[in-house]
Parts: C-alpha cells; structure tokens; sequence
C-alpha cells in the first residue's frame, strides 16, 4: 500500500489504508513503512490509535528531517502524539548510544565543542573526512595545481583497496569499506521510540574487526545479511539500567 507525502488529506488516506489492513481476514504480522520522518510517525499514530497489535518498523527519508527534529517540533504542542508511537520499531543510521569506544569518544568531544549531541550528519562527514586525510596522507597527496591528475589516481587507487572489512578503515561509524558496486556495507541499526526519544534495540548487529572474538559471537549466514561479510558480522546484545545504556 503506498500514500502520497504531499497529500493534503493524509489523515483521511492512513484511515482508508488502515481499513484496508483491517479487512484482511489474518492479523497482521508486520507492519513495515518507508516515508519522511513526520508522514511516517503520522501513519504510526493513526494506526495505533486504531488499537493496531502488530509490530511497526519504520524506514525513514534519509534526506528529511530526523526523528528528534520532529520531537522537537512536538514537545510544545498538546497533541497526545508520543503515546501513539511508544514501542514502534525505527530504522537509524547510527545510534550513538550502541557505538564502540570510538563512537562515544566522538561524541563526547562534539558535546564538548558544541554544546550539543550530534546527529548521524555529523558522524558521517566525520568519517568521509578521516577517510580522505587517511588517503592523503598515505598516498603523500601532493596537493598542487600541476598534480591533480595524479593525486586524484592516488586517492581513486587507496579507495580500491579498501574492498573488505580486513582493509576498511575503522570509524565513529564503524568500519567502513566498499564493496564491488562501491557501496559501503553496514548493518542496519534498529532503535525503539521510547518516552519521547530513541533507544537501541535490544541486539543489534556490529561489524567487526577482530576475527578472534567470534568464537563468542553469533555468526549470521551470507543469505541473512544481504550483502554484508558474514564472517565478520556478529550480535551485539544492549542491556539497560533505568534507560541508561550499559553497553
């Protein structure tokens, strides 16, 4: 079933859908929508307020606003929004909260220059930085007029070697390499909306890279993880203490 962002009549066309749902002689088992962040979370609570009992995944408009921008936007009015959405799965391209070592160095030092948490945007022009200091200074990047041509060959050239999880460079948003399409693999991260903000799943999967751990680890088959180096891929369980992450 699909709907029109710019509808100016969403409400009515998320009640038709829902109908629709509910005509179908089995429950659901599964709810998965893929829309910009505030049509997404609308179609959420409106399916909730139908008294909906099957588990909600939402995949998200990357290019959009973010879930905590339109929290934001939120929090003043008096709408009963949140208690509508509470306990619907979120598709995020980071949670900050489930990162390694490095990750919440990161953040720390972006708090401690901003004055506030950053966003995945910042993480990842982070690293498309580090990956680009990485290649000029191991390929001695020139940077004049006249070695252009041979720079850009150099910097093309380190990013082939890059292909697997072995070569990848290690940053705030885990390892990152490219693959044979040059695209750069990494697992889905799934939050939880919970009392006006996002936490980690309860297991997530984390990118690796020391093989010797995995003799601990649960180790997922290449069909399952869709592309994503199967040897170097394992479960992260996340353990919570009043909402605080212990991981």
């Amino acid at each position: 079933m699909s709907f029109n962002p710019m509808d100016t009549s969403l409400d009515r066309t998320f009640d038709q859908i829902i109908s629709q749902l509910k005509s179908k002689n089995k429950e659901t088992d599964i709810i998965f929508i893929i829309a910009p962040t505030p049509q997404g979370l609308q179609a959420i609570k409106q399916i909730n307020q139908a008294k909906n009992q099957s588990p909600i995944i939402m995949v998200r408009d990357m290019s959009g606003m973010d879930y905590y921008q339109y929290a934001n936007s939120l929090r003043k009015s008096s709408t009963p929004f949140f208690k509508y959405i509470n306990g619907s799965f979120v598709e995020m391209p980071i949670i900050f909260e489930s990162t390694d070592e490095k990750g919440q160095r990161f953040i720390k030092e972006y708090k401690s220059l901003y004055g506030e948490k950053p966003d995945f945007r910042a993480a990842y022009a982070y690293d498309t930085a580090l990956v680009l200091t990485s290649a000029i200074m191991q390929k001695k990047i020139k940077g004049e007029r006249q070695s252009i041509q041979e720079d850009r060959k150099h910097i093309h050239h380190f990013l082939k070697e890059c292909y697997s999880s072995e070569k990848a460079i290690i940053g705030t948003t885990g390892l990152i390499y490219f693959d044979a399409k040059r695209n750069s693999p990494k697992p889905v991260k799934i939050g939880i909306i919970q009392n006006q903000t996002i936490i980690p799943a309860l297991t997530q999967f984390t990118m690796i890279d020391d093989k010797n751990v995995l003799s601990k680890s649960v180790v997922l088959t290449k069909k399952s993880t869709d592309g994503l180096e199967s040897e170097n891929l394992n479960t992260t369980n996340i353990k919570y203490c009043l909402y605080r992450c212990l991981c």
